[in-house]
């Protein structure tokens, strides 16, 4: 893990979760991008992140899900935010690049609709 730089809530990771085992029904496995969604906090002291896992296979709308058109990566993809793992931080290998605060805010409202967490 000496290679990453610090890691910090929106950077985006290719992540190697190969094995962890196999996958079943829908459950996100291989080498993938992932959007970090944990606290900077727990980022900087803790040795595992919350991730949401990225795809650029299309996918029907849900509103659990958050479009990215970026040029960081290199096709349209979506980020999973019914898709929530922790991960060692020794999973996430190549950086690829930070979200801006108009897609981090897109984050948050569909991790809100994924944990059923109301607004107060």
């Amino acid at each position: 893990m000496e290679n990453i730089k610090r890691i910090r809530r929106g950077d985006i990771y290719y992540t190697n979760i190969e094995d962890i085992g196999q996958a079943v029904g829908s459950e996100q496995s291989g080498s993938r991008p992932a959007v970090v969604i944990q606290n900077d906090v727990g980022n900087k002291y803790s040795p595992t992140t919350i991730v949401a896992f990225i795809t650029t296979k299309p996918k029907k709308y849900l509103p659990t899900h958050v479009r990215l058109h970026t040029k960081m990566l290199f096709f349209s993809s979506t980020v999973m935010l019914e898709q929530i793992r922790t991960v060692s931080k020794d999973r996430l290998e190549k950086y690829i690049g930070t979200l801006n605060k108009a897609e981090m805010e897109k984050i948050d409202r569909a991790i809100c609709v994924s944990l059923d967490i109301k607004e107060t």
